[in-house]
């Protein structure tokens, strides 16, 4: 299964998945527990895939660009290196790797983006453990070079490679914020625009998107006074 093919089963289940809660909260039903069951099943089977295939893009460029950091890169980014090599039939040189990585790294905002614009059932859980993840790398990265974050002089000293690649760990970070800064703001118009009447200032993080799964869901026929049960 190809990392495009995982991006489409990954926003199928999770659409299915929230149209079942959204039904089974509004009926008070047990009748969505066997398809939630089913979705839970394909969804760790679709987890399961992509982690080989994450771990397969490492090794790949582990053993064909030997000069490439993969710790500093992001899948998305491994992906792209790995996916332009097959279809290009023959190894890039470092110049057009480092071209490559960069690009991949200034679209892979974009990328995320239009995950959320193709999914309607957004979740802010999705890039806050990409930026989990990429904090962790970050950490581990600093720990090695003896790098502060606080001291701009300890990634001064570093040699061109490792700003290098502290430079390709640190931007990824900003995007993902931005990108859950684009969500909470996606949640907040729509509640605004079909329940005015609702403050969305008094709903933690999930009542928001889980408001905003059902006002999907239901539509018009979503009355103030099922929003309020909900």
């Amino acid at each position: 299964m190809s990392f495009e093919k995982l991006e489409d089963k990954k926003r199928m289940l999770n659409n299915w998945k929230n149209s079942a809660l959204a039904k089974q909260a509004m009926t008070n039903g047990q009748e969505q527990e066997p398809i939630l069951s089913k979705i839970k099943d394909q969804k760790e089977a679709v987890e399961q895939a992509e982690i080989l295939l994450n771990k397969e893009a490492q090794r790949f460029i582990s053993a064909h660009y030997l000069k490439v950091n993969t710790n500093a890169l992001s899948p998305y980014m491994a992906r792209e290196l790995v996916d332009k090599t097959i279809h290009n039939e023959q190894l890039f040189d470092l110049k057009e790797t480092e071209q490559i990585l960069l690009k991949s790294q200034q679209q892979e905002l974009s990328h995320n983006l239009s995950l959320l614009l193709k999914d309607p059932y957004i979740s802010v859980r999705v890039m806050k453990e990409k930026l989990n993840k990429q904090e962790a790398i970050l950490k581990t990265f600093c720990a090695k070079h003896d790098i502060k974050l606080e001291n701009k002089e300890s990634v001064a000293r570093q040699s061109d490679e490792v700003k290098k690649a502290f430079q390709g760990i640190i931007q990824p970070l900003a995007r993902y914020k931005m990108a859950i800064k684009a969500v909470h703001y996606y949640h907040e118009t729509t509640i605004k625009e079909h329940l005015p009447m609702i403050d969305s200032k008094q709903l933690n993080e999930l009542q928001k998107e889980q408001l905003c799964n059902a006002i999907l869901y239901f539509g018009d026929q979503l009355e103030e006074k099922v929003v309020i049960d909900f």
